[in-house]
């Protein structure tokens, strides 16, 4: 990982918690963006806080659920995800103050912070072994294209075209425009590795050497850290979003369950083209096949829960899929 990125990492745990939203609009029907920070300190104290401008975008969609639908995104993506021990976040903080303090040169408070590390990480790994990869720190961006199948169509087309021209940036500026995801970074502190490079750094200073040298043992410390990424589709929200306001809906009302329901089925069509679903080809034929049975069954005999049961619990395992599938 990036040296510098880690360094601006530390120098934003050593500051109080935060939770930083950013968003900006290009039209209100053509793209949501957001970016969300979730520092430990915090521990996801707002992950499925959206925007006005967003909450808004959506309505217009018609989509009374997508909220809740990213809410439950967040959520599946961080239920497995323990909560580091005060001995570890104690003992980071104890490595990040004496980078800080060799900075200014102040070898003798750099040592007493690299001390209380040592000490903090062996009363977490005396209280488990087996520790390996803890979380630290998860950041959340959302990227929200607003488009149409017919818009993906063309953009793929142009950029191919684009290409065939000798034109690679101008078809990856416009590839650009078909990233339509939640993606959640979440970083990971080895702690078979990192408490070993404190303590090399603590010897090293005992010896007498000087901050120059100390310094470049605890940057390569945090060149052991680990991001994993997982990437969730938003049009695949929006078709599971789309499918339960459907279910919600009195099954008098054929034509607005019709309505929902082909929503549903672009929107996974959405999804593939933008490439998201080639590594789920199988459950993206099972999810289509089971929507063009649901819009059958809803323009003749009444739809029952059952049907609906069906495809939420093949949304499920693809949604269970994508989040197995992180990306080191």
């Amino acid at each position: 990982m990036n040296k510098n990125i880690l360094l601006s990492l530390a120098a934003t745990l050593l500051l109080s918690a935060n939770v930083a939203y950013a968003t900006s609009i290009d039209t209100p029907a053509s793209k949501v963006t957001a970016q969300t920070n979730h520092s430990y300190y915090g521990f996801y104290s707002q992950p499925d806080k959206l925007t006005k401008e967003q909450l808004e975008h959506y309505q217009k969609m018609g989509l009374i659920s997508k909220r809740q639908m990213i809410k439950d995104e967040l959520k599946l993506a961080t239920k497995n995800i323990v909560k580091p021990s005060t001995e570890i976040l104690d003992g980071l903080n104890a490595t990040f103050k004496a980078m800080s303090l060799l900075k200014k040169h102040d070898l003798k408070s750099a040592k007493i912070a690299l001390i209380s590390a040592t000490s903090q990480f062996d009363k977490a790994l005396k209280k488990d072994p087996s520790l390996k990869l803890v979380p630290i720190d998860m950041k959340t961006s959302f990227d929200d294209q607003a488009l149409t199948l017919e818009n993906v169509k063309s953009i793929k087309k142009n950029a191919l075209r684009m290409i065939n021209n000798n034109q690679p940036q101008e078809a990856v500026a416009l590839l650009s425009q078909l990233k339509n995801q939640i993606t959640i970074v979440t970083t990971e502190l080895p702690m078979d590795l990192y408490p070993i490079a404190t303590k090399k750094a603590l010897d090293t200073l005992n010896k007498g050497e000087k901050a120059e040298t100390v310094l470049p043992i605890l940057a390569a410390a945090l060149d052991t850290m680990v991001e994993t990424e997982v990437v969730i589709p938003m049009p695949v929200l929006v078709a599971q979003s789309a499918l339960k306001d459907a279910e919600k809906l009195d099954k008098s009302k054929k034509e607005e369950i019709s309505k929902l329901l082909s929503l549903a089925q672009t929107q996974l069509e959405v999804a593939r083209y933008e490439g998201y679903l080639s590594k789920y080809d199988a459950e993206y034929k099972s999810l289509s096949e089971k929507m063009t049975q649901l819009k059958k069954k809803n323009s003749g005999d009444n739809v029952l829960v059952g049907d609906y049961d069906k495809i939420k619990k093949d949304f499920s395992l693809l949604f269970d899929k994508i989040h197995q599938g992180r990306q080191k």
